[in-house]
């Protein structure tokens, strides 16, 4: 009733101080703002602290490397100065040598100054017959045939095998080194983790052996290849200097058995075997490695004796014996 009393001007009065009221915080509520805001995180703070950490981070990687650069160029100064000092010093030795062997000569008589000559032109003279006589060696010495290694079974081997066959690979080229005369040696198919492994052996790079990325079949005319296989019925009695006798580079003890064989058959290749039972007694029945095959076509070749060849070249825990010749009057075959 007061209201409906109350003159307009007063009840609009009113109005607006409720209104008023109304849209001002209380003084607990701007409090409680103030403290929230202090509350909360200053991001920018942070955002600079984490550019600044980077900053700094970025200064010690940059100070380690330059250390690490100026120590590396100390290192190649003292180098190049010991290099210039060793190179110096051998001068000076060399000189003094020199000095030192011109003095002796200055010191002998006209005599044993003659005496002296004469020893030097006969020992050039003797060097050079012997120069003449190793080429004169080399060129009457017979032609020596081929033996190429068919690289071309890597999918069918295990890493170990790979590595081992790259092992009999490194002994068949020591052997060949060593020979009086050795057999002309060829890699075929040559590539993949068999040459990664070859590689690995100190002075692969020299090794004097003819590298051939494909096939034994594009590398050597057809009607000189000759297959090695333990299968053939043709046993080989001798060499022939112009043929390309091929062995497989087959690591596989025996999970492979005839597969040389039947690929040089499909191939139309002549195959021939190692006469061992023709000239040995083994205990033993097992594929021979790649090396004992060069082994002994290398020893045959250079002795025509393929006893001598077999002994030489076979392992002794295979039990290897030559036959005697009542044995191979009577034709008895190896067990």
């Amino acid at each position: 009733m007061k209201d409906r009393c109350m003159p307009n001007a007063d009840r609009d009065d009113k109005a607006l101080g409720v209104s008023l009221e109304q849209q001002q915080p209380s003084i607990q509520e701007c409090k409680h703002a103030q403290s929230s805001s202090e509350l909360a995180p200053d991001h920018s703070i942070s955002q600079k602290s984490a550019i600044s950490d980077g900053n700094q981070a970025a200064e010690s990687v940059s100070a380690r490397q330059a250390k690490k650069q100026a120590k590396k160029e100390q290192l190649e100064a003292a180098w190049a100065a010991k290099k210039v000092a060793r190179k110096a010093a051998q001068k000076q030795a060399k000189a003094e040598a020199r000095a030192a062997k011109q003095a002796e000569w200055d010191a002998l008589s006209p005599e044993e100054q003659e005496i002296r000559k004469q020893e030097a032109a006969e020992m050039r003279a003797k060097r050079e017959e012997e120069r003449k006589a190793t080429a004169a060696a080399a060129a009457a010495a017979p032609s020596m045939p081929t033996c190429a290694i068919d690289l071309s079974f890597e999918q069918l081997m295990a890493d170990a095998e790979i590595t081992s066959l790259a092992q009999q690979l490194m002994y068949s080229y020591g052997a060949n080194r060593r020979a009086r005369l050795p057999l002309q040696l060829a890699f075929c198919s040559l590539g993949g983790k068999t040459e990664q492994q070859l590689t690995k052996i100190n002075g692969f790079g020299n090794w004097k052996v003819a590298r051939h990325s494909e096939s034994y079949l594009h590398a050597f005319d057809r009607s000189r290849l000759v297959y090695l296989s333990s299968e053939s019925d043709e046993a080989l009695h001798s060499l022939d200097p112009d043929a390309v006798y091929v062995i497989g580079g087959l690591v596989d003890h025996n999970k492979h058995k005839g597969l040389t064989h039947a690929r040089a058959v499909a191939e139309g290749l002549r195959t021939v075997r190692l006469p061992i039972d023709e000239h040995m007694q083994m205990s033993q029945r097992r594929v021979l490695a790649v090396n004992h095959v060069f082994e002994i076509m290398l020893h045959f070749a250079n002795s025509g004796d393929w006893k001598a060849a077999f002994l030489q070249a076979l392992p002794q825990r295979r039990g290897a014996q030559a036959r005697s010749a009542r044995d191979e009057d009577r034709g008895v075959s190896a067990s």
